[in-house]
């Protein structure tokens, strides 16, 4: 019978989903309204969630920069795991690990649980969508493998973005820390393909009927490029777009 509604439940969102393709970072605040209306409407029940493995970070810090997404901190989020939907709930992204956290509300940090990703179907925070990409069937290049952001469907191209983190060890006097480099993937779906982007060749090979529109935004933002390459490529998609 759990399975039964599960499943139900599971169809209808999927269907809203369906129909209210975002585009736009505040059509994703309109995905996670419609979520919690559905969810006062069927409820909610914790099941699956609650297995999986304690969560640890055991590496000391040196500076402000840290292992997950954004901050040290959990926020509130939405989740579908295991055919099951979660709304409102602690989610917390491991950007070394590519690993999503999760925690029951009024529990402390130190039982937070290691999520199994292979049952993770999206997750939204921050305002951010991530989907699994290890569960879309369509042919993939093999670099492509774990949660990336959804960060724009458009209808010539689409743009993902792969975020994590790389560990450096620091020796002190006291002890051995850690210090985090932030990185990027931009993977760009055109026409049910995907390409890595890095540079301005690589995007007019893959599309050369923009090759004018494609220059253009270079040349007008060619100092955001340098400075914040995120912005930049986000702009840029929706530039094309």
């Amino acid at each position: 019978m759990q399975f039964r509604k599960s499943k139900i439940k599971l169809i209808v969102l999927l269907t809203i989903i369906t129909s209210t393709t975002s585009k736009t970072h505040s059509q994703t605040n309109s995905e996670i309204s419609l979520y919690t209306k559905f969810d006062s409407i069927v409820g909610k029940e914790n099941l699956g969630i609650n297995n999986g493995t304690l969560h640890s970070n055991l590496f000391r810090i040196i500076s402000k920069n840290q292992r997950y997404y954004i901050k040290d901190e959990f926020s509130i989020g939405q989740l579908i795991y295991d055919n099951q939907i979660y709304l409102n709930i602690n989610l917390k992204y491991d950007l070394l690990d590519d690993q999503l956290v999760f925690k029951h509300k009024g529990q402390t940090d130190n039982l937070s649980i290691n999520l199994n990703r292979n049952k993770i179907n999206f997750f939204i925070i921050k305002n951010k969508k991530f989907i699994n990409m290890d569960l879309d069937l369509s042919l993939k290049p093999d670099f492509i493998k774990g949660l990336y952001e959804e960060n724009f469907i458009g209808n010539e191209i689409s743009l993902y973005i792969k975020h994590y983190k790389e560990r450096k060890e620091i020796n002190q006097s006291d002890g051995i820390y850690s210090d985090y480099l932030n990185h990027n993937i931009f993977v760009i779906k055109n026409k049910k393909t995907f390409y890595r982007i890095e540079t301005k060749r690589d995007l007019k090979k893959i599309l050369p009927e923009y090759s004018k529109i494609i220059n253009d935004y270079y040349n007008i933002n060619s100092k955001l490029e340098s400075i914040d390459k995120l912005q930049f490529m986000e702009g840029l998609v929706r530039y094309i777009n």
